[in-house]
């Protein structure tokens, strides 16, 4: 069977009878005839056989004649915009956008909105959730107006609840209530009223207890809370 560039598999299919075997009696030979002639010119990004990935660089570190390691990636010329992350491919590449403002192929389409004090989106999760212990979040926005809400989630069913809001005084401040009771957190020394871009990243561990705050390049904050395993 051979597929090319994900094409349409091609397969020649022997006559019905007993299967045979491949008796292979000569070494294996890559970029050229068992004879070692008509020599490939060009690179091999990569090479698996049977399921497993062959490490050509380290063959190649071993001083082969005509034979260097490394090739010119699709990735070289950073195709992928707006700090998307490009991975390569055997035949072409792809763009990460996740941690993004932006998605698409090279992640040039904008995906953020522009909000006025008055106006709201709203996401109805419908199915059945489950709370977790183990959130991670993560949000990037920039201030125009000294305080406001950023987010918040509630379930009506169990009541629990978290908000992220910057305060009056510019800072960032999240209150929540995962089934023990309700904490505040207030994020020191920084505030976030000088219309610049910022990057906030908040996730819990530890069975929930430990709420880890992270905004822009600083050390990550970490508040610890005495709960009762449920």
């Amino acid at each position: 069977m051979i597929v090319i560039d994900g094409a349409m598999k091609a397969e020649v299919l022997e006559p019905l009878g007993p299967v045979r075997a491949l008796h292979l009696t000569s070494k294996f030979v890559l970029g050229a005839s068992t004879e070692y002639k008509d020599g490939f010119t060009g690179c091999i990004r990569a090479f698996q056989m049977n399921g497993k990935l062959v490490d050509l660089r380290s063959i190649a570190r071993n001083g082969l004649y005509g034979v260097v390691e490394g090739c010119v990636g699709k990735c070289i010329s950073n195709p992928c915009l707006n700090n998307g992350t490009c991975h390569e491919r055997y035949d072409s590449y792809w763009c990460d956008c996740r941690w993004t403002a932006f998605k698409g192929p090279i992640c040039a389409d904008e995906i953020g909105v522009n909000m006025k004090s008055s106006s709201m989106i709203k996401y109805d999760f419908m199915g059945n959730f489950r709370s977790t212990i183990a959130e991670k979040i993560r949000v990037g926005f920039i201030t125009t107006h000294p305080s406001g809400f950023l987010l918040g989630f509630f379930s009506n069913t169990s009541g629990e609840y978290l908000t992220i809001m910057i305060s009056n005084s510019g800072h960032l401040r999240v209150v929540f209530d995962f089934g023990f009771e309700r904490r505040e957190v207030i994020y020191p020394e920084k505030t976030y009223l000088h219309a610049q871009f910022h990057d906030l990243r908040l996730s819990r561990k530890n069975g929930g207890s430990t709420l880890v705050l992270q905004m822009d390049d600083h050390k990550p904050e970490e508040y610890h809370f005495d709960i009762k395993a449920s």
